[in-house]
């Protein structure tokens, strides 16, 4: 994104990608209190397509300690799988999901 002017039109982008993609539902989003998440148009869009949209608490900067631990506990596990599998580069993005999954 060139600016946070841009984070509506990305996000509905990559919405439709995914549900397309993996042919689901996005049901829970869940983001911090920044004016680009905050605003009519992004809550309309939430209300239509039936998602959640929760907030992390404000003034509390832990949570993203919470979210980037899970995250690295994530990207160890896909990282084993493909060394273990010897598996090419590619498929990231499987293991990943597989990590999660598990």
């Amino acid at each position: 994104m060139s600016s946070k002017d841009d984070t509506f039109e990305d996000l509905t982008k990559f919405a439709n990608v995914i549900q397309n993609q993996l042919s689901s539902k996005i049901i829970s989003l869940r983001s911090d209190h920044g004016g680009e998440f905050v605003n009519h148009r992004f809550e309309n869009y939430c209300d239509e397509l039936g998602i959640s949209h929760n907030f992390s608490c404000p003034r509390t900067p832990q949570q993203n300690g919470v979210v980037a631990r899970e995250n690295r506990v994530l990207e160890k596990l896909a990282r084993t799988m493909i060394n273990k599998m010897n598996l090419p580069k590619y498929f990231w993005a499987d293991a990943i999901n597989t990590a999660c999954h598990v």
